[in-house]
Formats: structure tokens, sequence, C-alpha cells
């Protein structure tokens, strides 16, 4: 309808990234969410993408958004490849068509999640750091960041 493709260019102009999910909430032609996402989405239930709490959150809000046929704004934190996110999607609902909702989501907030995990092992007098990997450090050394490839 025109009002869910105006929607769609507003959705579009506003928030970092839009997914269009089926029926049963499959991202389908994700265009640029692989990019926000760090990883390809492409076929992935988007409340896999969500915390345990966001999910039910989700869901009862695409219900409504269903329902009133009016979008929905609502504040979750989205799981990428690298990072966590504060973010807030836009739910539209657009009929009962195969891509049946359109989420527009824009970060208010990117959290780094931790790759490399360190142990601390005692040395005597002092402690060391010892990456996940086994290759030591001197005592009191401060860890570099992981290296992405």
């Amino acid at each position: 309808t025109d009002l869910v493709k105006s929607l769609q260019t507003v959705t579009r102009a506003l928030c970092d990234t839009m997914v269009h999910l089926t029926s049963d909430l499959v991202i389908r032609n994700s265009d640029t969410a692989g990019t926000f996402f760090e990883k390809d989405v492409e076929g992935m239930l988007f409340t896999d993408l969500l915390t345990k709490e966001d999910q039910a959150r989700f869901i009862m809000s695409l219900s409504r958004a269903s329902q009133s046929n009016i979008p929905v704004c609502l504040p979750v934190t989205v799981h990428k490849q690298f990072t966590t996110s504060e973010c807030h999607l836009v739910l539209v609902h657009r009929g009962n068509t195969e891509l049946q909702y359109l989420v527009g989501i824009r970060t208010e907030k990117d959290n780094p999640i931790e790759t490399q995990s360190l142990a601390v092992e005692s040395r005597g007098k002092g402690a060391g750091i010892t990456s996940a990997f086994g290759f030591g450090a001197m005592p009191g050394a401060v860890p570099e960041p992981p290296a992405i490839f």
C-alpha cells in the first residue's frame, strides 16, 4: 500500500538499516543488513539477534503493530558479530504479504564484545596475563586488544 511505501521511505532515511521479515520472523531481502550485523543474516530468525528479555517484547510489539496498523518503536539490545548495540526498532506491519514485517534499526550505542578471554595466573611475587591461546606475558603486563582479521 502507499502507507507502507511511505513508511519504508521514512525508515530508510532515519534508520541505520532495515530488514524485511516473513510471518515466521525470518530475515529476507536484507540488502545492507549484513554490514550492519557484521555477518550474513539472510535466512536467520530475527529474534536470534535479540536478548531473551527483548524477544518476548519484540513479539508482543509486532502483534500490536499488526493489530493497529500503526508502527511501533521498541528499544532493544541487538547481538552482532563483534558488538552488541543498544538500538531502537521501528516495526511496521506490511499486511498479509510474503514479507509481512518491515523492521527499521537505529543504533544508539555500540558495545564491543570481548573476543579473547584472558586468564590471570600467579607468578611468584607478581601476576601475569596469559591469553586464551596460551601465550604468556611479562608479570603485570597490560594485554593488547585482540586483532580482528
